[in-house]
């Protein structure tokens, strides 16, 4: 009895740190994983989640010293044969891991190279390593995977590959806001070499995009920052149109 009040109170506990980044308190978040994690250090389900959590909440609070030990834990785990279930969820959150560190350092260096950037290698690598373990996670782990697998390549300046990867993520799920979202970006980004189709193009994303923004689980699976920016990508290509009721046509 005393093991099951402690795991539904550990439960407890990591939702109240959810719902802490949820709400953009990060620094408390953080206090709040470190206490559960000494008061249970040997559990294989801190173990695991600490991985994803602190990847997360070093990205929230711009550290990348949290995000590299969140990175460190799951290199950790993937060499324990007890974690050998795991291992998809591992490289997709490892991967995360550099794909927020090549963001936090971008943001500080605007001058540094994408292209060979290791961070975005390394992103690359464990995505693909996550893919070729897909069939061990359920059907929204690996829409958000090959989501995040796209998001990664198109950074890299690999946009064909970045399509292929969304269109992968919506034949798991049509409707997944993320993959849409980030299609309809890249699309618009195609749109300037496209000749006659550039304001087709150009059409679609604002419509895809506009779609995407009606959806409740924008929030859930990109956060507040990801609608702001599908926002302004809208307000962006708004301002290319001089007659907006293009916008709206049937393509």
């Amino acid at each position: 009895m005393t093991n099951v009040k402690n795991e539904h109170k550990m439960a407890q506990e990591m939702c109240t740190i959810s719902d802490l980044m949820n709400k953009g308190e990060y620094q408390k978040a953080l206090n709040c994983f470190y206490d559960l994690e000494t008061k249970n250090v040997k559990n294989r389900t801190i173990k695991f989640i600490k991985v994803g959590f602190l990847i997360d909440i070093g990205f929230g609070l711009k550290d990348s010293q949290v995000v590299k030990e969140g990175i460190i834990s799951g290199e950790k785990l993937l060499r324990s044969p007890a974690f050998k279930n795991h291992e998809a969820h591992l490289y997709y959150n490892i991967a995360n891991g550099h794909v927020s560190l090549y963001q936090l350092e971008y943001g500080r260096n605007k001058i540094e190279q994408i292209i060979d950037n290791k961070n975005l290698e390394n992103a690359k690598c464990y995505f693909r390593k996550a893919i070729k373990r897909e069939s061990r996670v359920d059907s929204e782990m690996r829409t958000q995977l090959w989501t995040n697998y796209g998001n990664c390549l198109d950074s890299l300046g690999r946009g064909m590959e970045a399509f292929y990867a969304y269109d992968e993520a919506l034949k798991i799920d049509p409707g997944f806001p993320m993959a849409l979202a980030n299609k309809a970006q890249a699309m618009r980004f195609f749109a300037d070499i496209s000749g006659a189709y550039k304001a087709a193009m150009y059409i679609k994303s604002y419509q895809i995009l506009k779609s995407v923004l009606e959806n409740k689980d924008i929030i859930k699976f990109g956060g507040m920052a990801a609608k702001k920016n599908f926002e302004n990508q809208i307000k962006q290509i708004e301002k290319l149109f001089k007659d907006k009721s293009m916008l709206s046509q049937k393509l």
